[in-house]
């Protein structure tokens, strides 16, 4: 059960990410380096200083956003249900969320923190629920007119609400009444997604900061994963670049219950502008194929390949997507329900799926996407950790991933692990020194190294329930990158048959592993303290300037109690501090220990009886690998710089391209 299952409310309509730019390039993250002109919007592509918007404050918001659909039933508009027209509020009785990146040298997975949301009319509240925080993945750069930029792409944000709660007003619809007894016994959760496109990062346009959304909540099961669909999965042929296949189709899921097929195409189809208009592909169809694929010795043989031609009479067809009409992207966040017939039901069991466009012919069909080769998709249920290390001692994490078979468990599947390739020049403007006079002096860190201080197993077989527990040993890296804390690991994962499909381009397991550190009891401003704080105020020119100093420390004194407060909020509240959620616990007790002086006897016991306080790892773990892993690049194929990303200076974008070239270059 996912997002796409019934009943299911979907919605659309317009956000805000007021994303702070200083910290696009990591060099800003010197101390001895910076310069106050990096905290002054960008004046050219030279004289890049904060980039496009310095001053952002990170929230993130919900503009106008209003349940366009909500489906009790296959083929069911759910026009007539009280739930459609209501609003999804993110600003109930708390602050706005915040979007951050995992690090400067991966922003390639945003997450979003601190959301809740609430269904209401205006007036009377219906649900709320609070997003688990979870970063966007499918990236789809190109997705407009294969054009470059951030505004031209699109992501996906799926995840689970928590904590939901009704009022009885929800009585008066039957798609929330089916809802809430769904979540009443699956501890109080729904699956929600969010797709997110059309961004506008130009200053000087009225939309600045803005873009639109659409997205659905439906059911969540217990057992499931929570931030991506256990379905069935489409998987273009990466053939031209890394997001998309030669029509421009993008990676998408589908799932089948109560005898239909529901497709999320938010994410897949290309658009002709940023608004949601469709480019029109012809005729699509949703088919079954008769020719199934064959699993040999660890080989995958396709029945059926991406852009070929077939009769008709090897296809079930399903039926039609209606997708041309202008405003068929917002009034159906992008989601298809088609009935099955009994035939299409039952070989689809073992068959994959495609979207085909019937031929002039009338007697033969294009393939113009198609399931994963054999019906099978792995990932893993999270994509980013955050990891503290210990000194002198292992740490041990573990995670999930989760193989299936045409959206079942397939156990018994062997799965590959490795490092990734350590990488050079991620994370800054691409300024060069000389000869460009406006570029940052710091050296860019490489990330990835030393390798030796991640170890897990290279590989493994899926048990009876479809999954790989992957489990983890972490030893301090050693501040490798000098000014910046820790260091960013990518761990690439496949399966291990040949032919199998390709992966999207960020398909990893991404660790930030911070620097061990013992908070001392009795820190000093100079040495301890102002290091940490004048770096967060560098970076968030909002806070510094539009609250107070952070390089002052007779300020951050008199300001105790409030900085005190932002330190001890839970990970997931909107006011945490950092914005960035990439201090270690070390460094935050440490602070702590620090502001404790200058609060009162209440405050202190009341301020910081939440404080987080470091682990103690006495002993190392058990049962983590003392093994360095191999060491290979993500298996999607790149063949050149695709001209989605060639140009443009906006952070996405030169995120993809240095990340790209160093692929290219290893």
């Amino acid at each position: 059960m996912s997002y796409l299952s019934l009943p299911r409310i979907a919605f659309s309509g317009r956000f805000q990410s007021d994303v702070s730019t200083v910290n696009n390039d990591v060099r800003h993250y010197d101390n001895t380096s910076f310069q106050s002109r990096f905290q002054e919007p960008q004046a050219s592509n030279q004289e890049m200083n904060g980039w496009w918007n310095p001053r952002g404050t990170g929230a993130f918001r919900l503009v106008n956003v209003a349940v366009c659909q909500s489906v009790l039933t296959p083929g069911d508009s759910g026009a007539s249900d009280p739930a459609t027209g209501l609003y999804l509020n993110a600003q109930i009785e708390r602050t706005a969320a915040k979007m951050v990146d995992l690090d400067p040298q991966f922003q390639m997975g945003s997450a979003l923190w601190g959301l809740r949301v609430a269904l209401t009319d205006g007036k009377t509240e219906y649900m709320r629920g609070d997003y688990l925080a979870a970063p966007f993945r499918d990236l789809f750069f190109g997705r407009v007119n294969r054009l470059g930029g951030s505004g031209n792409a699109s992501a996906k944000y799926t995840s689970v609400l928590e904590n939901v709660e009704w009022s009885a007003a929800a009585d008066q619809s039957p798609v929330l009444s089916a809802l809430r007894a769904a979540a009443l016994v699956n501890a109080n959760r729904l699956s929600v997604n969010f797709m997110t496109f059309g961004y506008v990062g130009n200053s000087s346009s009225q939309s600045f900061t803005y873009g639109n959304l659409t997205g659905s909540i439906g059911t969540w099961e217990e057992g499931s994963p929570k931030k991506f669909v256990q379905g069935r999965r489409f998987a273009p042929v990466l053939s031209g670049g890394p997001f998309s296949n030669r029509s421009n189709i993008g990676f998408f899921d589908c799932e089948i219950s109560n005898g239909a097929v529901s497709l999320d195409l938010s994410n897949a189809l290309p658009l002709a502008s940023t608004t949601g208009s469709m480019i029109d592909l012809g005729a699509l169809h949703v088919a079954v194929l008769r020719d199934g694929d064959v699993i040999s010795n660890g080989t995958i043989t396709p029945g059926v390949t991406e852009d070929s031609s077939i009769p008709l009479a090897q296809i079930v067809d399903i039926g039609n997507i209606d997708y041309l009409d202008p405003d068929w992207l917002m009034s159906s966040a992008g989601i298809v329900d088609l009935i099955l017939s009994d035939e299409a039901r039952s070989l689809a069991e073992t068959h994959p799926l495609a979207l085909v466009t019937p031929e002039q012919s009338s007697i033969t069909a294009e393939i113009r996407i198609r399931e994963t080769m054999a019906g099978l998709f792995l990932r893993a249920d999270t994509m980013e950790m955050r990891v503290d290390a210990q000194p002198a001692v292992r740490v041990a994490e573990n995670t999930t991933v989760l193989a299936t078979q045409y959206g079942k468990p397939v156990s018994n599947l062997p799965v590959v692990f490795a490092l990734n390739t350590p990488e050079s020049g991620q994370g800054n403007s691409g300024q060069t020194n000389p000869p460009n006079q406006f570029a940052p002096t710091a050296p860019t860190p490489d990330i990835g190294t030393p390798p030796d201080k991640v170890h897990f197993s290279p590989s493994g077989m899926t048990d009876a329930n479809g999954e790989i527990s992957v489990a983890f040993g972490f030893d301090d890296p050693g501040n490798p990158r000098g000014y910046i804390d820790g260091q960013i690991y990518k761990v690439n994962y496949s399966i291990d048959y040949s032919g199998v499909s390709d992966m999207p381009l960020f398909d990893q397991i991404v660790i930030h592993l911070r620097d061990a550190y013992v908070p001392p009891t009795n820190p000093d401003w100079t040495s301890d303290i102002a290091p940490i704080l004048v770096q967060y105020g560098n970076l968030y020119p909002i806070m510094s300037h539009g609250l107070f100093s952070f390089s002052d420390e007779a300020v951050i004194k008199s300001h105790a109690r409030i900085m005190a407060f932002a330190l001890t909020r839970d990970l997931a509240d909107p006011n945490h501090m950092p914005a960035t959620r990439d201090l270690s616990e070390g460094k935050r007790q440490a602070i702590l220990n620090w502001l404790g002086q200058f609060l009162t006897g209440d405050e202190r016991t009341n301020l910081l009886a939440g404080a987080m306080s470091v682990p103690d790892f006495s002993a190392a773990l058990a049962n983590v690998p003392d093994t360095t892993p191999p060491i290979a690049m993500h298996s999607t194929r790149v063949g050149e710089i695709p001209e989605q990303v060639a140009t443009g200076s906006d952070g996405k974008t030169k995120a993809v391209r240095d990340m790209l070239s160093a692929r290219l270059n290893s």
